[in-house]
């Protein structure tokens, strides 16, 4: 099976290594499209080129019929796209028609609405999970609004936008913090009450932006493989407050999986992220339509994620026992590769 990943995130690395570390000879190729020419990712794929015209952020006209022509071309049977694929998912039927699968976690309207997380938190909760509270607000007058009535139930808020990646945009919301202490302290996960408000006040930009309650317990990232809405296996990190990393089997977690892929009808090597509140109680804080950068870890729980992954594309549904799995602390370790 030919297996092409377009522009992607380092992880991948972990993905393919893993893959050929438990497949079979002869059992999946590998072909990568980046927009660098010298990524580490090149001595692992059996094909890599330039990605077309890799603007991170809208989809380049034409991108479809060069994504088309380089299947044709390279007679991929697996599309896994991670650059677009949020609207690469609108057109699976173009894909189909020439006899490629293209992988995303979900149809076009579950794939928006995961990277909406209002539009998501508000699904989770209706699946009967526990997602984290938030309000949002665009100015000013509703950012006042918002902190009058959270403030009341809540300690300590924290803002972050309704769009976005790698905690981008994330801060801590504080009361009485010193602006000039902080700027040249260099911290940027806070902000004080005077400065967002004075910000919101001046500003002609209205992004949604979510305020919500700062959750301050053990946080864990759950990756997952699932296949039209059946988990197949689960594995959880997390990350605790003497600064160990711990991958384990995890009973809670792996339920949310479940109960994510099946609600969903999600299908991938997927994420999701909780943190724990005052109570211990996890909170669902997203889910992630992609592999995850810390993939690599979840081998030392026992079981190869993103094998079982890959043999989900070719209609295998391998699914792991508990039983087999471990609990282990992990530490990083980076690598150093010549680039031909």
């Amino acid at each position: 099976m030919r297996i092409w990943f377009n522009h992607t995130l380092s992880s991948l690395f972990d993905t393919i290594s893993l893959i050929r570390q438990g497949m079979e000879e002869g059992e999946f190729e590998f072909y990568v499209t980046h927009q660098r020419p010298d990524s580490p990712i090149r001595t692992l794929a059996d094909s890599y080129g330039l990605e077309f015209y890799p603007d991170k952020s809208i989809m380049p006209e034409g991108y479809i019929e060069w994504a088309l022509r380089y299947c044709e071309n390279n007679e991929i049977n697996v599309f896994v796209p991670f650059l677009h694929r949020i609207a690469l998912s609108a057109h699976r039927a173009r894909f189909e028609e020439i006899g490629v699968k293209l992988a995303t976690a979900g149809d076009h309207p579950t794939m928006a609405m995961i990277e909406k997380k209002p539009a998501f938190l508000k699904r989770i909760a209706e699946l009967g999970l526990t997602g984290t509270p938030f309000q949002t607000f665009t100015d000013l007058e509703e950012f006042d609004r918002c902190w009058t009535d959270m403030r009341n139930r809540y300690p300590r808020l924290c803002i972050k936008p309704s769009k976005g990646i790698y905690g981008a945009g994330f801060r801590i919301v504080h009361e009485d913090l010193d602006d000039y202490r902080s700027m040249v302290s260099g911290a940027t996960s806070s902000v004080s009450l005077h400065l967002l408000r004075y910000a919101l006040g001046r500003s002609d930009q209205r992004a949604g932006m979510m305020l919500m309650p700062l959750l301050e317990g053990l946080e864990r990232s759950t990756d997952f493989v699932c296949a039209d809405g059946v988990l197949l296996s689960a594995v959880t990190r997390s990350k605790h407050s003497d600064g160990s990393r711990h991958v384990a089997p995890d009973m809670h977690h792996e339920d949310i999986a479940r109960k994510i892929a099946a609600g969903l009808n999600l299908s991938g090597l997927l994420n999701f992220q909780t943190m724990e509140d005052v109570e211990g109680v996890p909170h669902i804080l997203e889910v992630n339509s992609r592999t995850s950068g810390g993939i690599g870890q979840t081998i030392h729980a026992g079981v190869n994620l993103p094998l079982i992954f890959a043999r989900s594309l070719n209609g295998q549904s391998f699914q792991t026992s508990n039983e087999a799995l471990c609990s282990v602390v992990v530490g990083e370790n980076i690598r150093w590769l010549r680039i031909p």
